[in-house]
């Protein structure tokens, strides 16, 4: 073999060496951050789940991160810092987030939590907006969720009337979403309406019997019926 042809035959065994070393390191990372994102969201599993379960859970998706960069674990994180309260924090990566997402379903549930966040900041218009959006999104799997969402601000500003209907569409939507029932009979008992409050709370505890909110106002609507 000619001298040429010898470093020619060695630098491609060397590039292949090169090459498959960085494609087990990355095959390794992809499933590295996996891993420690599956744990991040084990944190959040179980009855007591709270601030020290987020802080754990927020270490292991910063791991994650560390190997690769994915929309939803910067979501993941940025909902987890919502949960601890930083607001700021949140909102910046909620916005990394949603631009480096390429999924439609997956940007749509990014939404979602985005204007959560928004209407825990004040922003409740912007929030509605938001929620309105993925009502009509194909993408987003469970328009009941933002219809119920969309009921809850119009709670917060007094429309009674307009989060009720809200609430009797999003049970339609999903006759088996026990927040809106349960919300509905709130606001039903709000408006006085006492006998639909009755049949939306008893719908509730049917599908949840050991929803407390729900036993509680079902034992209040007993009473005053008897009375």
């Amino acid at each position: 073999m000619r001298k040429n042809n010898f470093f020619l035959f060695l630098l491609i065994i060397v590039s292949n060496f090169l090459f498959n070393c960085g494609k087990n390191s990355g095959v390794k990372r992809k499933s590295l951050s996996v891993d420690y994102y599956k744990m991040s969201l084990l944190e959040l599993e179980g009855e007591h789940v709270g601030v020290a379960s987020y802080r754990r859970a927020l270490q292991f998706v910063n791991r994650a991160l560390e190997q690769r960069v994915v929309s939803r674990y910067v979501a993941h994180k940025a909902t987890l810092l919502f949960l601890l309260g930083a607001h700021d924090e949140s909102l910046s990566f909620f916005r990394k987030a949603l631009s480096l997402s390429k999924s439609a379903s997956v940007r749509s549930e990014i939404l979602n939590n985005y204007a959560c966040l928004l209407a825990s900041g004040g922003d409740k218009k912007g929030a509605l907006k938001l929620f309105i959006q993925l009502e009509h999104d194909k993408h987003y799997l469970t328009p009941e969720v933002a219809v119920v969402n969309q009921a809850r601000l119009y709670c917060d500003e007094g429309e009674w009337g307009r989060a009720r209907g809200k609430l009797v569409y999003a049970t339609k939507l999903a006759p088996n979403y026990v927040d809106a029932f349960y919300y509905l009979g709130l606001v039903c008992y709000a408006l006085k309406e006492y006998d639909a409050a009755l049949c939306s709370i008893e719908r509730t505890v049917s599908l949840e019997p050991a929803h407390r909110g729900a036993k509680e106002l079902l034992s209040r609507l007993k009473r005053r019926a008897i009375q």
